[in-house]
């Protein structure tokens, strides 16, 4: 990626955390709440590779972690293995159809935030019932499901994808 892509892609996870903290923490069920941040570096991967979905996972999980309350790099991590993972799925499917952006984000959302749970625990995070964090999961991987359409068109302006064909809304021949 061009330095300019980089510049883009850093101005665009910057407006989507001030938006997470400002905005999208308010939009919630019970206590939980989309987690935003999580569909950059799954976008990344995404469209353009396993390693930059890690490095943009790092970088914007790190911004996370700034800001959260939790031990400094645990959302680093969790955001470094699904971006890294998301470079592993057919980028051809997203060319196919609109429905596979929403999927995507529901299935990387509910596994990122099980993911998350697994490693607090590890780390002698835990307290959460199984029941809270199938709560939680799910929250998460549908209001990310929502939020997915935008957000990946930002994602792929930010990288110089074409946004139409990335989301499915170019003419089919």
């Amino acid at each position: 990626m061009k330095i300019g892509s980089w510049l883009k892609l850093l101005l665009v996870a910057l407006t989507l955390l001030v938006l997470q903290d400002t905005l999208i923490v308010d939009v919630h069920f019970g206590s939980v709440h989309p987690d935003v941040m999580l569909l950059v570096p799954i976008g990344v991967g995404l469209l353009v590779s396993s390693e930059l979905g890690g490095i943009v996972g790092l970088a914007t999980g790190l911004m996370v972690d700034l800001f959260a309350s939790t031990p400094f790099g645990l959302t680093a991590l969790c955001y470094v293995l699904l971006g890294y993972a998301a470079g592993y799925l057919p980028r051809g499917m997203w060319q196919r159809s609109k429905f596979m952006v929403v999927v995507t984000a529901l299935v990387g959302s509910f596994l990122g935030e099980i993911l998350y749970a697994v490693l607090a625990g590890l780390l002698g995070e835990g307290g959460m019932t199984k029941e809270h964090l199938l709560m939680v999961a799910t929250v998460v991987g549908v209001g990310n499901m929502i939020l997915a359409t935008p957000v990946m068109w930002l994602v792929s302006w930010a990288i110089g994808r074409d946004q139409e064909g990335l989301l499915g809304l170019a003419d089919q021949p």
